[in-house]
């Protein structure tokens, strides 16, 4: 069977809501799917015990509760070589773990676009026409993927490699589709997650799970690390525009009257600045700071010396009798 084409993906779709299996149904036929539809899980059950699917594309709420991942479950089970796609309007990662559990290949968030249901189907298509060595690696169940797991724990160097090809496009699908992460973080997140399998593999009992979870939970880090450099590159650029000197003639005066009032700290900032004319970049170099902190140091520095100049030109107290 290496390499074979389906040349005409089977896609059953899952969703309580008439109009979403219409519109979504009709979008995927556009693309050369042939789809079978169903509204609860017992109806999804059915088709799968009778039919096969490349696909499976479900809603996470079929009712009111988490249906959905039950019909990946029964997936999983019964079409083992299907890809299985959730869709929900809630916020995915509270769920993440449990839709790794259930065996979800990617999240996708309501609603759904006509660009993802198309990569969707492009990327089935990728993955069905070739050798499936070279892409996703054969499926192994979880006996199995714990049996590699205690041959390389045994020495048996060749089964870490078949674990990592196995488990490799699971490890992606988690960096690339559920958290939408880059592919350089991607491959960056994969590496990290087998390092820690070969640092842990002697207390792993479960190989698919534990990689899920650690991948989870590593995307998680990486998503946070992420925001905050965004954060502090947004209050540098904030820095910036706030608090680049405008060189007003009030400033000037002030210095020209009061800098030799100033700790040296303070005056050969200011020095640089409003005498020298140098940039933030310029003075951060030269004083071998941040250039995030020249601003709020530049405030401080003239909040001083307003301070010393009012002082010094205080009008002295009469002498009290």
């Amino acid at each position: 069977m290496q390499g074979e084409t389906i040349h005409k993906p089977t896609v059953l779709l899952v969703d309580d809501d008439p109009a979403v299996r219409e519109s979504v149904g009709q979008v995927l036929e556009d693309r050369g799917a042939c789809v079978t539809s169903a509204a609860t899980v017992g109806e999804a059950d059915n088709h799968l015990q009778r039919e096969c699917f490349s696909l499976v594309l479900t809603d996470l709420r079929l009712d009111q509760g988490t249906e959905g991942l039950e019909v990946a479950r029964m997936a999983r089970e019964r079409a083992p070589g299907a890809r299985v796609v959730l869709f929900s309007g809630q916020d995915l990662s509270e769920i993440a773990n449990e839709a790794a559990d259930a065996g979800v290949d990617e999240m996708l968030a309501k609603p759904l676009t006509i660009d993802a249901l198309a990569r969707i189907l492009t990327d089935l298509g990728t993955e069905v026409e070739a050798p499936a060595a070279v892409t996703r690696g054969a499926r192994l169940s979880d006996a199995e993927g714990q049996q590699l797991l205690a041959a390389f724990v045994a020495g048996d160097q060749g089964a870490f490699t078949r674990i990592s090809t196995s488990y490799r496009a699971m490890l992606f699908s988690v960096f690339l589709r559920w958290f939408r992460l880059g592919e350089q973080d991607a491959e960056d997140l994969c590496q990290e997650v087998m390092l820690q399998l070969v640092v842990k593999a002697a207390e792993i009992r479960n190989v698919r799970t534990w990689l899920l979870g650690t991948a989870i939970n590593q995307a998680k880090k990486r998503i946070r690390r992420l925001i905050r450099e965004r954060t502090l590159a947004e209050r540098y650029l904030e820095d910036l525009e706030l608090h680049e000197p405008d060189h007003d003639e009030d400033v000037r005066e002030l210095i020209s009257r009061g800098l030799d009032l100033l700790r040296p700290p303070d005056r050969r900032l200011l020095a640089l600045i409003y005498i020298e004319g140098l940039s933030y970049q310029e003075v951060a170099d030269c004083l071998e700071r941040p250039i995030g902190s020249i601003g709020p140091l530049r405030g401080r520095a003239l909040k001083r010396l307003a301070r010393a100049v009012a002082e010094l030109e205080r009008p002295p107290q009469e002498m009290v009798a």
